[in-house]
């Protein structure tokens, strides 16, 4: 059938605008593969991504590639960290990853933005974090703690208790995640700390459980070769 003329042009506009619309899709269904389309959706307030299977794909960073701006929201109550980057003039409404974390009962409820980085640090109890963030005063997004400046040097037993409240109010994370955040989110980088019994847009992800003689971090980039020489996470 061809389009012609004003009444054309009109019905033709009117097909663009209704394929251009948000629709209105639970995210729940999306992982249940209900949504047959690849791409972009907005849903509840959020833009996300679906892949061929119609199923929401959590971590976006390698599709959209590295932002000039992020914000990062954590939920203590989840001790979940989601990062989200910026949709034009609809704001931070892409959720870009998600972590699993261990914030503190002494984690403030706040608004802050980053003003410094360290690559190491020094922590409460005369131990270490790796790829530091400050978000505001002495709290901090870092690894779990080490007692020495060595990456062989790993508290497994503080590691384990990740995606559960264990810190003294700092956000710890896995070094892959803190290492994100510190290579990605330049200083000035908003962060809210809040409440709620969701964890976020992408849910939760499971943390990794260590073996005790397990010392190092896993997703630690710079340790790799001690899971290569134990011939463990390999994946």
């Amino acid at each position: 059938m061809k389009l012609t003329g004003k009444r054309g042009l009109g019905l033709l506009l009117a097909l663009m605008i209704l394929l251009m619309m948000p629709v209105n899709v639970f995210a729940e269904d999306a992982e249940k593969g209900k949504v047959p389309k690849t791409g972009w959706r907005y849903v509840k307030g959020y833009k996300l991504y679906y892949d061929k299977k119609g199923k929401l794909v959590k971590d976006v960073s390698k599709i959209i590639g590295k932002q000039s701006s992020y914000v990062i929201k954590v939920n203590k109550k989840k001790n979940c960290v989601t990062v989200y980057a910026k949709d034009g003039r609809r704001g931070y409404i892409i959720p870009v990853k998600a972590f699993p974390c261990s914030a503190g009962k002494a984690t403030p409820i706040t608004t802050a933005r980053t003003p410094a980085k360290y690559r190491w640090h020094r922590l409460n109890g005369n131990c270490y974090g790796q790829w530091c963030t400050r978000i505001k005063q002495g709290y901090l997004f870092h690894s779990v703690m080490y007692g020495r400046t060595k990456n062989n040097t790993l508290s497994v037993s503080n590691y384990n208790k990740l995606g559960r409240t264990a810190s003294h109010g700092c956000i710890r994370l896995q070094a892959k995640d803190a290492k994100w955040i510190y290579d990605n989110c330049k200083r000035g980088t908003k962060v809210i700390i809040y409440n709620s019994s969701n964890a976020g847009p992408l849910g939760k992800p499971k943390a990794v459980k260590l073996p005790k003689w397990h010392k190092w971090d896993p997703t630690d980039p710079t340790a790799k070769y001690l899971c290569r020489r134990r011939g463990c996470h390999q994946n």
